[in-house]
């Protein structure tokens, strides 16, 4: 008998001795709650894949299970994280007494989490569903590969698509590397409240930053938020985000972020007559023909003609100018810098090992701070009086 076997038999041994010693009242409760879970293995053959999608409607009868199957399985439990909202808990977390491994009950849903992720796809998206039975209004899909991995994932909380009927007219959006263990870019769009506060409609996990996801991103978008399409959308100067905005959103105002235009004009011109010149024709409003005319002039002058930086710039100045955007609602977002400062925050607390499972739950997690900044400002504006500002 090899080594792992003798430890599988010593494991089975002691969960059988310790089924032994249940005594008649625990028994029939065990039997009773496997029986609504429509369970019928022995004890020692439950897996992970027994109990998903499967609840019981009293805290006391989850509590008992894990703690009973735990008894028999001969390990220990505590209570991990025990969490209330208006006097209801909303979740709670039971856990193994052990290191390596740790086995929750959270919200009806038991699942088994190690810090890699290595049971598939079905337990990686399993938070997700966790949140989704917390939010009626919780709109979560995924695609996956021919290997059945997670190729994109788009998930949006009530409060995003409730934020986003009111506050939808401006959609800026941008991504972010090195924020979870699989690489992808994270995609977050977001928007501008009444209290000039950021306020986040969708958060994405892509498989690439090509034409593809952007389509499926963009298609699941509409999709979550009834078809309801933005006025205006601000984006960098990513070609393929520019193109599947042209064939999802064609008749939407597409702005070119001004913090990016200018950064690669520094690289790619680094003429400072140019660059002041550029960024008044960028800020200003001018009629088209003068518009063109003072383009014209300054390559010309600054002998710029066969740049291509200032040739592809010029075929793009309608997505860039005041001269051709004037009219069009911003809510004063000429840049994608909320999108970075949201990606700051989140980088804070992300590390780039985590799994999805810990990568959704501190997202979660960190939006519900941020949010914290618009419930303190409706209370300031319904509680206290407004002052004056003193007279210069």
């Amino acid at each position: 008998m090899s080594k792992e076997q003798l430890v599988t038999y010593q494991y089975n041994m002691k969960a059988e001795s310790q089924a032994e010693n249940m005594n008649e009242e625990q028994t029939y409760e065990w039997e009773s709650i496997t029986t609504e879970l429509n369970i019928t293995k022995p004890v020692n053959e439950i897996q992970i894949c027994d109990v998903p999608g499967k609840s019981l409607d009293k805290l006391g009868k989850r509590e008992a299970f894990y703690e009973m199957y735990a008894k028999r399985m001969g390990f220990g439990t505590r209570k991990d994280d025990v969490r209330h909202s208006q006097g209801v808990i909303v979740m709670h977390r039971l856990r193994e007494n052990t290191m390596s491994t740790s086995r929750c009950l959270q919200q009806g849903c038991w699942c088994q989490a190690r810090r890699k992720d290595t049971d598939g796809l079905g337990r990686s998206v399993g938070i997700l569903d966790c949140l989704a039975e917390r939010d009626p209004n919780f709109f979560v899909v995924y695609q996956v590969d021919e290997e059945n991995q997670l190729a994109n994932l788009f998930w949006a909380d009530g409060n995003s698509r409730v934020d986003y009927v009111a506050f939808g007219d401006v959609l800026v959006f941008d991504t972010t590397y090195m924020t979870n263990e699989y690489n992808k870019p994270l995609t977050v769009l977001i928007g501008i409240n009444h209290h000039f506060n950021t306020c986040i409609f969708v958060f994405a996990l892509l498989l690439h930053e090509k034409l593809p996801s952007y389509c499926w991103l963009l298609q699941k978008f509409l999709e979550c938020h009834g078809d309801k399409k933005p006025n205006v959308v601000v984006t960098d100067q990513d070609v393929a985000m520019k193109q599947a905005i042209m064939e999802h959103m064609s008749d939407v105002t597409h702005r070119l972020c001004a913090w990016h235009l200018n950064t690669n004009a520094s690289k790619k011109v680094k003429d400072p007559i140019f660059l002041k010149r550029f960024k008044d024709l960028m800020y200003n409003y001018y009629e088209e023909e003068d518009f063109e005319a003072r383009w014209l002039d300054v390559v010309e002058t600054q002998q710029l003609i066969v740049n291509e930086w200032c040739q592809t710039t010029f075929n793009t100045r309608k997505q860039l100018a005041e001269t051709y955007l004037r009219g069009s609602f911003i809510a004063g977002m000429r840049t994608t810098q909320r999108c970075e400062s949201i990606n700051s925050a989140l980088k804070k607390f992300l590390e780039k090992n985590y799994c999805l499972r810990e990568f959704v739950t501190t997202i979660d997690m960190t939006v519900s701070k941020l949010r914290h900044n618009e419930t303190a400002n409706d209370f300031k504006s319904r509680c206290t009086r407004p002052h004056p500002p003193n007279p210069t």
